[in-house]
């Protein structure tokens, strides 16, 4: 296990450096003046001026090569030092803390609800197979996978709080504002972990471990509950860590959405705002995350499963 791990820490580094490698060089490559999307941002558009775009080409280096400010980028990453925002003229690494903090809450409240419902709700309707109850169970899993995260959150947003007017449509001040968000996100993802959990199910409840102990007046629930969990657990939790990119994508609209300042809008403002060492940092933190989420996955499913310790 221990070769397992600092092998994915390696595995982490180096990804991590190849996609902030790309991003750097694909946002390089937008056509456009990067000096006047800074400055505009900085300034304002209203404000601008030639002496002013050029001074702050001057100031930021976007006059040198691409490969020069690469080197220069990793030079100082090299020191710990992430950079400035082009645009706040404040240190990248504070302002990925204060977004990143508020996103880590929605996306894993949200990851965590969407588990929630689909283990069980998954369970259940592998234990009734082609019932009415399953027949809903798949029904309505079938309608959310067809409906993107900005329908279903503009959904709750017309009946809960337009509609009912139980819950705010915005905000990101007080607990009350996550309600709607993170309910966005599970139903997002919960479609895709119910089918997986149903058909994880519906494979053990045909393996011998469970099917023998029938044939000694054990009824199929409780020789699921005895062999069933951890069997489930390990494509669960591998399937569970993948989706991690998915509430990565979703919160970009989530957070629009709902008015949040949260890591998806301020990709999206850098973005627009040619922010380069924003985005490259961004990027950075999200694959190391990625690699150890996976990592984390990986471990839990070797104690889980001690035969993958073999492999």
């Amino acid at each position: 296990m221990l070769h397992m791990i600092l092998n994915r820490a390696w595995q982490a580094i180096l990804v991590s450096a190849i996609v902030a490698t790309l991003c750097f060089f694909a946002i390089q490559s937008l056509p456009g003046d990067a000096a006047l999307r800074v400055a505009g941002a900085r300034f304002g558009q209203h404000n601008l001026t030639q002496e002013l775009i050029e001074a702050v080409r001057q100031q930021e280096g976007l006059d040198q090569p691409v490969i020069i400010q690469y080197l220069h980028w990793l030079t100082k990453l090299g020191r710990g030092d992430f950079g400035y925002s082009y645009v706040t003229r404040r240190p990248v690494l504070d302002e990925l803390v204060e977004h990143g903090s508020a996103t880590i809450v929605v996306g894993t409240l949200g990851w965590a609800l969407s588990y929630l419902l689909s283990i069980p709700l998954g369970v259940a309707a592998a234990l009734r197979a082609g019932s009415a109850f399953d027949r809903v169970c798949i029904t309505t899993v079938s309608f959310l996978t067809a409906l993107p995260a900005f329908v279903v959150g503009t959904g709750l947003i017309g009946i809960f709080a337009l509609g009912l007017h139980w819950l705010p449509s915005a905000g990101d001040r007080y607990p009350i504002h996550l309600i709607l968000p993170v309910a966005t996100i599970a139903l997002t993802l919960m479609p895709y972990s119910f089918r997986v959990v149903r058909d994880v199910s519906n494979r053990i409840l045909n393996m011998p471990y469970v099917v023998h102990p029938q044939f000694h007046g054990m009824s199929t629930t409780q020789a699921f509950r005895r062999h069933g969990p951890r069997n489930i657990a390990v494509p669960v939790v591998t399937f569970a860590s993948l989706q991690f990119l998915y509430v990565v994508e979703n919160l970009v609209v989530v957070e629009t959405l709902f008015t949040r300042s949260g890591l998806g809008s301020w990709i999206v403002n850098a973005v627009l705002s040619r922010d380069i060492y924003v985005i490259a940092t961004a990027m950075l933190a999200i694959a190391v995350v990625y690699s150890l989420i996976t990592m984390l996955a990986d471990i839990a499913c070797m104690l889980i499963d001690p035969r993958l310790r073999q492999a």
